[in-house]
């Protein structure tokens, strides 16, 4: 469970939790939705040491859920942001001259929920064992070269961001499969069949053209 202490003199990363939130700047606590689950308890006591009021339940449940919805909540001390996070899942090498079938390309599609919780300074995000963005993100914070987030909100913008980012693949990945079919229907050679799969490909597809749009703006 890495926590980073972000300040003016640097980003440092501490083995511990501290005794006390930093007076300037902020902490930024990553854990995986196992050690949240296994030990709620002893992230809920560090909060109240550290002078903060523990999530309510519903909320515990919200952060521990990987198929939670992209989701807004607040209270009088803190933010929830549920983020619903999709990847590309990479396929192992195939053999040459095996061919893939259109369809399973969309099998490679992956989502799940990132939560964040968001106090005046200290972000905590919760989300899956193997998060590239949550470690990508890690890694660049801790390098000294890096523009520093200046807050909790600035920093999970920034997460966001890049996962939002990320669909750009997902996008790429979608419309080489519709050229695919669109190239086999034109073809007087074969028999295309898969017209449920085009019509929900082009919708997935364009609903990524969507989030991507009003993200940027």
């Amino acid at each position: 469970m890495p926590i980073l202490s972000f300040s003016h003199a640097g980003v440092q990363r501490l083995d511990v939790p501290p005794t006390a939130l930093p007076e300037q700047g902020f902490l930024w606590w990553q854990l995986t939705r196992a050690e949240a689950e296994a030990d709620w308890a002893g992230f809920a006591a560090q909060l109240q040491a550290w002078q903060l009021n523990p999530p309510i339940e519903l909320h515990q449940q919200d952060l521990t859920n990987a198929q939670h919805p992209s989701h807004y909540d607040y209270t009088s001390e803190y933010d929830l942001v549920i983020f619903r996070r999709m990847w590309l899942e990479h396929e192992a090498v195939h053999s040459a001259g095996v061919r893939r079938s259109g369809p399973a390309a969309l099998k490679r599609i992956r989502t799940q929920a990132v939560g964040f919780l968001m106090y005046d300074r200290l972000l905590v995000t919760v989300h899956g064992e193997q998060c590239a963005t949550a470690q990508e993100s890690l890694r660049r914070f801790s390098l000294e070269s890096a523009r520093r987030p200046t807050s909790p909100a600035d920093l999970m913008l920034r997460i966001t961001n890049t996962m939002v980012d990320s669909y750009l693949e997902l996008r790429k990945v979608l419309a080489t499969q519709l050229d695919h079919w669109q190239t086999e229907l034109l073809d007087p050679r074969t028999r295309f069949v898969n017209w449920r799969a085009l019509l929900a490909a082009r919708n997935d597809l364009h609903a990524l053209e969507d989030v991507c749009e009003e993200q940027h703006d």
